[in-house]
């Protein structure tokens, strides 16, 4: 089942496809992400971390457009990377990812994700996710304008 909390914040130029960071500590999981998302027209994975410190690192070198970041990372973990992200200047959306059956609403939200979901085996449902989340992210930025703030959305 997905749990999801969206709160758009992440815009590609049209014409574009969204810039997406994986960052998760399970390598062979990553990798089956990664063709997924290379497959589609819209998307593509520009870098792949394996913990929190290395996200952050790739954040600000790779500059995606949206991070999927696993909660569960070694070091420093998911939860605080994202805090970490989010105080990054021109930050991109991140989307918190469990495995676990533990609410993560309240930390997500605290954090600043801009969405979260339990991960499964079913890596079509999280592509599709991914997608929608990147258009609702183009579209949200396209009618606000770039300097208004996004709201809630459930």
């Amino acid at each position: 089942m997905w749990h999801t909390r969206l709160v758009p914040t992440a815009a590609r130029p049209p014409g574009n496809r969204a810039r997406i960071l994986i960052a998760a500590p399970d390598r062979p999981f990553c990798e089956r992400l990664r063709a997924s998302v290379d497959a589609h027209e819209a998307l593509e994975v520009v870098g792949i971390a394996e913990d929190g410190e290395e996200a952050i690192h790739l954040v600000e070198t790779l500059k995606p457009s949206v991070v999927l970041m696993d909660v569960a990372m070694p070091g420093l973990d998911g939860i605080e990377a994202t805090r970490r992200i989010g105080k990054l200047s021109n930050s991109p959306s991140v989307v918190l990812m469990t495995s676990d059956d533990d609410e993560i609403d309240d930390r997500a939200v605290d954090v600043g994700a801009a969405a979260y979901l339990r991960k499964g085996n079913d890596l079509t449902a999280l592509l599709d996710f991914v997608v929608a989340f990147a258009s609702a992210s183009v579209s949200a930025r396209s009618s606000e304008g770039p300097t208004q703030k996004r709201g809630a959305a459930r």
